[in-house]
């Protein structure tokens, strides 16, 4: 989610370049592995969708997406509570 929000920040437009979306999703991926303590390598491999990075690529990113991890998490929070009965 981290990573598709960013790219989703990022933006996609038809008239970037090849290296110019490249270096979107790179620094995406930085961005998410400085949350996760990760390096981009392992968080690339591990933690991202291959899927969400394709998407990005054809041009498809999340419409709804957080400005913040803390948002994400936040929002996670109030959706487990609400779907365990803790609430």
């Amino acid at each position: 989610m981290i990573c598709a929000c960013e790219l989703a920040k990022a933006g996609f437009s038809a008239d970037d370049s090849q290296a110019h979306r490249k270096h979107k999703v790179v620094a995406a991926i930085k961005e998410t592995s400085r949350h996760l303590g990760n390096t981009p390598a392992i968080c690339k491999a591990s933690y991202v969708l291959p899927a969400i990075l394709s998407h990005y690529e054809r041009g498809k990113v999340v419409e709804r997406y957080f400005g913040t991890v803390e948002e994400l998490v936040t929002h996670k929070s109030r959706v487990y509570t609400a779907t365990s009965g803790l609430c």
